[in-house]
């Protein structure tokens, strides 16, 4: 284990008067602290110090051609003809970032259906073979995911989502995906599967204004349809929490009949805290199911909530088989956040990690099913910003790499998992922020050379993806 300062990045001084860090500075200051250095920024305002990687751009050799997943920009151009400064800073770091190169999982599935799913609450514990038997056949076949990290965010379920559809990291102390309803996102999910001619719905099982949903999922290209704008006429959105089941019944029609390729997106609600049998009506549907578990209530009442979605997929698989859909669709499902309704010691009961850890409560499931892959294992370590940028690859998408804070998963860059407060996981280890200790997760040395790297990554994919939100940097480069 390695004690490391780390005086350049997440010094207190930096956290003080040049980093905005909200939870990282409350975990080392104190939230007296916090509180009273916001008072001090809202009165007489601040700027994040912005921290440039000057390292060279590689240079493709003649001799091997390379093909990259980049826009074709010329920053030198926008750089001589903007005199914003933080524009200025932004165009220098982006056209400083290696983009991915395409590889042999580039357009595997052009024109191929997705179906994309945030999935409330879910997590490895839901993957049961005998209690929730569809969603272990999905885990466990096709693309299968061992190092995938889910980490917690201040906004909850939005966070989640936002990360996923947007490829970015949440700026901390606003509500990060509302924001971009004001702004240029023209490389959110519904937007770039648009550009190709596809049909791209979403739905919410429940209120359609809640987290502004209305207004930030049609912004990145989605025609959103949820309880209070359409999809209570479609089925029962009276209940608390509603069926994921139910929803798949009632939206199916939309695309899955259409002559053109569809991606669409569902964000659930079944498997939604408290869980218990009085207050929670997923729970107490399916309460027979799970009555004979020798778990504590609370966990039987959350696997009760899983079984909901668990019905859903069956159905979902089962609608697009009868349409002739399911071979040419991936379907990914990706958690928002780990369940904490429950406690470490409730997630302990049965998962196979030790939750009370402060990564391992983050270490969950991805799954990426077809009916027609091959089972693949990747080890590499991902996270859900990886998520956008790896659908992109897939279905051969034109994208630029650079301007996402994840990498495609099957690119050769190197696996980088970040949690809210910037501690981060890769194949080498994990590094905890607050206590500056680095823990090696293999028998390679690791010098403070390379944890000062990864720190500066993080620290600018932070600033960076929040200075797009306050820059409306999408917009500035035209594309």
């Amino acid at each position: 284990m390695i004690k490391y300062d780390n005086k350049s990045i997440y010094s207190t001084k930096r956290l003080l008067f040049e980093t905005h860090a909200p939870m990282l500075t409350i975990n080392k200051t104190g939230l007296l602290t916090m509180e009273a250095i916001d008072i001090w920024r809202y009165t007489f305002g601040f700027e994040e110090k912005i921290i440039i990687d000057n390292d060279p751009i590689i240079e493709i050799e003649e001799e091997k051609i390379i093909e990259y997943n980049v826009y074709n920009i010329d920053f030198d151009e926008l750089i001589n003809n903007t005199d914003k400064e933080k524009v200025i800073k932004m165009h220098k770091y982006f056209q400083s970032v290696e983009p991915t190169e395409k590889n042999e999982y580039t357009g595997i599935f052009k024109d191929k259906n997705l179906i994309f799913i945030t999935a409330e609450g879910f997590d490895a514990i839901a993957v049961d073979e005998n209690i929730t038997p569809t969603l272990y056949k999905m885990a466990n076949n096709s693309y299968i995911f061992t190092n995938y990290y889910q980490p917690l965010y201040p906004v909850s379920t939005s966070d989640g989502e936002y990360m996923a559809l947007v490829g970015l990291i949440p700026k901390e102390g606003v509500w990060s995906f509302e924001r971009t309803a004001k702004i240029s996102m023209p490389l959110g999910f519904g937007k770039m599967f648009k550009k190709e001619g596809y049909t791209s719905y979403g739905f919410h099982n429940h209120t359609s204004t809640y987290y502004s949903r209305d207004i930030s999922h049609k912004n990145i290209g989605l025609n959103f349809i949820a309880c209070g704008n359409g999809l209570e006429k479609k089925m029962n959105c009276k209940k608390w929490p509603n069926s994921d089941k139910e929803m798949i019944e009632a939206t199916t029609s939309y695309y899955i009949n259409k002559d053109e390729p569809f991606a669409t997106y569902y964000m659930t609600v079944s498997g939604h805290l408290n869980y218990n049998f009085y207050g929670n009506n997923m729970a107490s549907r399916n309460k027979k199911l799970v009555e004979n578990l020798k778990y504590s209530t609370a966990v039987k009442a959350y696997y009760a909530t899983q079984i909901e979605f668990d019905k859903a997929m069956a159905l979902l698989l089962q609608e697009l088989e009868t349409a002739g859909k399911l071979d040419d669709t991936l379907i990914v499902i990706a958690p928002d956040h780990y369940p904490y309704g429950l406690t470490f010691k409730q997630l302990n009961e049965v998962s196979k990690l030790d939750r009370s850890n402060k990564f391992e409560n983050y270490h969950t499931t991805l799954i990426m099913y077809n009916s027609k892959l091959e089972n693949q294992v990747i080890d590499k370590v991902v996270s859900s910003i990886d998520i956008l940028p790896t659908i992109y690859n897939l279905y051969g998408l034109e994208f630029d790499s650079r301007l996402l804070m994840g990498r495609d998963i099957f690119s050769d860059s190197e696996g980088l998992a970040i949690l809210s407060d910037r501690s981060w996981i890769t194949a080498k280890g994990k590094y905890n922020s607050v206590n500056k200790t680095f823990t090696k997760t293999t028998d390679e040395e690791v010098d403070e050379e390379y944890i000062k790297n990864i720190n500066k990554i993080v620290n600018q994919k932070f600033s960076m993806s929040s200075l797009i939100l306050d820059t409306n940097y999408y917009k500035e480069l035209g594309i």
